[in-house]
């Protein structure tokens, strides 16, 4: 979901599996050493039938592992019907993680205040630029918003290759920055009434 967010999903029968040899056992301690919080999504099985599954979630061993999981510093526990709602429940952790990102990325005090505070606002706000990319846009074309509109979107690309700019994006950021503008609606806008 994110690099601090893992996610693991599991089927009801495997949770009911007993002891530290469980597979999923060990998928679990390998994402506690990657990230600093994991999400467990307990499915059911789809091949099953529905009085098995009942049988699997009134055992005393499928308590037992959801209990110790629960209780687990940094892991959270969902329960989900079919792959329909983990798909969902998948999209909305990631979404939450990635509104959370936005709030911890750092912002260079240069860009806090003023006319370059005023540049990454209007960079952020372009359609196919993350919060992040503003940042490292700004960064790298020295402040300067006319070498950024200036530059063919080969160069662009080039440019931003370490920070993750896709060449399609630099393609539709060099088309958003570059596109022809109207004056005369501004004067229409201006002159209007009211």
């Amino acid at each position: 979901a994110s690099p601090r967010c893992g996610m693991l999903r599991i089927s009801k029968s495997d949770a009911t599996k007993a002891g530290d040899a469980a597979p999923w056992r060990e998928r679990l301690a390998r994402a506690q050493k990657s990230f600093e919080i994991v999400v467990v999504l307990i499915q059911n099985d789809h091949k099953r039938s529905e009085q098995h599954i009942r049988k699997l979630g009134e055992s005393a061993s499928y308590e037992k592992n959801v209990t110790s999981l629960a209780k687990t510093r940094d892991v959270r526990v969902y329960y989900c019907e079919d792959a329909k709602q983990t798909a969902k429940l998948i999209y909305a952790v990631a979404a939450a993680e990635q509104k959370r990102l936005r709030k911890r990325i750092i912002i260079p005090p240069e860009l806090s205040s003023g006319v370059l505070a005023k540049h990454l606002g209007f960079l952020a706000s372009i359609p196919c630029v993350h919060f992040l990319h503003a940042v490292n846009l700004l960064v790298e074309f020295r402040f300067c918003l006319r070498d950024l509109v200036n530059s063919p979107h080969d160069r662009l690309a080039l440019r931003m290759e370490p920070y993750q700019l896709s060449k399609t994006r630099a393609q539709k950021l060099h088309h958003y920055l570059r596109r022809k503008f109207d004056s005369a609606m501004v004067v229409r806008y201006i002159n209007r009434p009211g």
